[in-house]
C-alpha cells in the first residue's frame, strides 16, 4: 500500500468534547494545567493523612490502568495511564498505600505488554530490548540455589522488577509514534504524581517550624520518606517541566510548567539529597548541547537556557539561605555516602564470579567490607556485573545501544531534546539509585518514543493542515488499528525511515 494513503479515521483520537480539534487537551489550557497540579497537591496531602485513602487511590489507579489497556480503543489513554502508574510508586510508598511494594513497576510493564498484544503485529527494532531482558534470566537459577525457593523468588522479583519494566518500556515505546500534544500529556502524567509528593514534602517543611540541617539528607523536608527517592521523582518531574517549557504549548501553559518545575526543583534541593538535582542538571546540559549543535534552534535554546538558569540560580540561592548555608556545604561534599564502597564490593564479586555472577538479589548477602547494614546495591552498573557476570556486561552494552537507538530515532528537534534529557536522567539515576523506582523505566522508555514530524509544528488546540496530516501515515499511532492498517504498518514505517532526514529538516525549520 502506498505510503501516501490517507490515515483511517479510526486512528484519530476521539475529541475531548464537541468540536475539539485533534491535539487539544485540558493540559494545554491554563486552567487545566493549574487544576491538574493543584488537584494532585491537595490529593497528596489528603493521602498523607489517611492510609485508607492512599490505598483506595492506588488500587483504583492500578485497576483503571489495566482496564484501559484491556478494553480501550485508544492507545494514548492506556499509555498515559501506564506512565502515571510508573510515576506514582514513590507517592504510594510515602503515604503507606496497602499495595504490593513493586506494583508500580509490574503494572506499568503489564499495561504496555497488553497494548503490545492488542495493537502491534510487526515489531520495530525488537532485538536489543528482548536480548536485554533475556540476558538477565540465566543467573536467576543461582539465586534459587543459594537462597531457596521462597526467599529467592522474593529477591528476584524485587531486584529485576526495574530492569524488566525498563526493557518492556523500550520495546513497546519504540513501536509508537505520537503527536507533540500527545507527548506533552505523557509528560504531565509524570508531573502530576510528583506534585503530590512535593506537596507532602512542602507541608512537612512548613509544619516543622525550626529545622536542623546537617551534612546529611533531611527526612523532614522529604515528607518523612526516603530523601533519595523523593529527590529522584522531583528531579525527574522537573526535567519534564523543562521539556514542557521548551515545547510548542501555549505560552501561559509553558510559564506554568516553568513555575511548577521551579517548585519541584526547590523541594528537591531542600531534601539535601543530591541525586535528583544533579540528574536535572545533567538532562538540562544535554538539552543545551543538543540545541547548540542543531541548526535552527541555537538562538531559541540560548534564550530559554538563560531564563532557566536564572530561575535555577534564584531557587538555589533561596534554598541555601533557608538552610543557613547547609545546602552549599552539602553540594561541596564529594563523598558518595558509602555507594563507592558497595560498588567496589560488587566489582570484587564480579572478579570472583565472572561468568554468571552470584545471582540477582544475592550480592547484599555475600558482599564483604561494606559498612551499610543491608548492603543494597545503589549502582545498577556494578550490580549487573556482580549478580549477572558476563551476562551483566552484555546488559550494560545493550543499555548503551538502546540509548543510541533512541537518539537516532528522534524525528524532530524537540523529540531529540526529550530523548537525550530523559535518557540521560534515567542512566544517571541508575548510577546512584539502581532501578529502585519505576520512574527510571518510564523515562528511559519515553526516550524511545518518536514524535510525528507532520504534527509537531501544530500548536495545541489547532488541527494540522489537511495537506500535512495526510501526506503520510503515522507509525502505530494512538487509536484503534483496523486490520488494513496493521498490514501496511511495516511498509509505512520503512517509508517514514527513508524520508526521515527530509522530514527532520522540514520540522526544524
Amino acid at each position: 500500500m502506498s505510503a501516501v494513503t490517507e490515515v483511517p479515521q479510526a486512528l484519530r483520537p476521539r475529541p475531548l468534547g464537541p468540536g475539539t480539534p485533534r491535539g487539544a487537551a485540558i493540559t494545554d489550557t491554563l486552567t487545566g494545567a493549574v487544576l491538574l497540579v493543584v488537584g494532585h497537591a491537595v490529593m497528596g496531602i489528603a493521602m498523607s493523612y489517611s492510609s485508607l485513602l492512599a490505598s483506595a487511590v492506588a488500587g483504583l489507579t492500578l485497576v483503571g490502568a489495566i482496564g484501559l489497556a484491556a478494553f480501550s480503543k485508544r492507545i494514548e489513554l492506556a499509555v498515559v495511564a501506564a506512565i502515571y502508574v510508573g510515576a506514582s510508586d514513590v507517592l504510594w510508598r510515602m503515604t503507606n498505600a496497602k499495595i504490593p511494594w513493586e506494583s508500580g513497576k509490574y503494572v506499568f510493564a503489564l499495561v504496555l505488554l497488553i497494548l503490545l498484544a492488542r495493537f502491534i503485529r510487526r515489531l520495530r527494532q525488537p532485538f536489543v530490548p528482548l536480548l536485554y531482558l533475556f540476558v538477565l534470566l540465566p543467573s536467576g537459577a543461582l539465586t534459587f540455589w543459594q537462597l531457596g525457593l521462597g526467599l529467592g523468588r522474593s529477591e528476584i522479583s524485587l531486584t529485576l522488577a526495574g530492569p524488566l519494566a525498563l526493557g518492556v518500556a523500550v520495546l513497546v515505546f519504540r513501536q509508537l509514534i505520537a503527536t507533540e500534544a500527545e507527548f506533552r500529556r505523557m509528560l504531565w502524567a509524570v508531573v502530576a504524581p510528583a506534585a503530590s509528593v512535593a506537596a507532602i514534602a512542602t507541608k512537612g517543611t512548613l509544619a516543622a517550624g525550626t529545622i536542623k540541617f546537617t551534612g546529611e539528607s533531611n527526612f523532614v523536608t522529604s515528607g518523612g520518606y526516603g530523601p533519595n527517592q523523593v529527590s529522584n521523582i522531583l528531579g525527574a518531574a522537573a526535567t519534564c517541566c523543562l521539556l514542557l517549557f521548551l515545547s510548542r504549548a501555549p505560552l501561559r501553559v509553558r510559564i506554568v510548567s516553568l513555575m511548577v518545575g521551579a517548585w519541584l526543583l526547590g523541594q528537591a534541593l531542600l531534601t539535601l539529597s543530591r541525586g535528583g538535582v544533579w540528574g536535572f542538571v545533567a538532562g538540562g546540559v544535554c538539552i543545551g548541547l543538543t540545541g547548540l549543535v542543531t541548526s535552527g534552534s541555537r538562538s531559541r535554546v540560548l534564550t530559554i537556557g538563560v531564563v532557566v538558569v536564572l530561575a535555577a540560580v534564584l531557587v538555589y540561592s533561596w534554598v541555601n539561605l533557608f538552610t543557613a548555608g547547609s545546602l552549599a556545604n552539602r553540594y561541596a561534599d564529594q563523598s558518595s555516602t558509602n555507594r563507592s564502597d558497595i560498588a567496589r564490593g560488587d566489582l570484587a564479586l564480579f572478579g570472583q564470579n565472572p561468568i554468571f555472577g552470584v545471582g540477582p538479589g544475592v550480592a547484599k548477602f555475600v558482599r564483604s567490607g561494606v559498612v551499610e547494614a543491608d548492603g543494597n546495591t545503589h549502582t545498577e552498573y556494578s550490580r549487573l556485573l556482580a549478580e549477572h557476570g558476563v551476562f551483566g556486561v552484555v546488559a550494560l552494552v545493550l543499555l548503551g545501544v538502546m540509548f543510541v537507538q533512541s537518539l537516532r530515532s528522534a524525528t524532530t528537534t524537540w523529540n531529540r531534546f526529550a530523548s537525550v534529557s530523559l535518557g540521560v536522567y534515567a542512566l544517571f539515576t541508575m548510577s546512584h539509585s539502581a532501578t529502585r523506582i519505576a520512574i527510571i523505566a518510564v523515562l528511559f522508555g519515553l526516550a524511545a518514543l518518536r514524535i510525528d514530524p507532520d504534527d509537531a509544528p501544530g500548536d495545541a488546540g489547532r488541527a494540522a493542515p489537511a495537506s500535512t496530516a495526510r501526506r503520510s501515515a503515522p507509525g502505530p499511532a494512538f487509536g484503534q488499528h483496523p486490520p488494513s492498517y496493521r498490514e501496511s504498518l511495516s511498509a509505512r514505517t520503512r517509508q517514514r525511515d527513508r524520508s526521515g532526514r527530509a522530514r527532520r529538516a522540514d520540522a526544524d525549520r
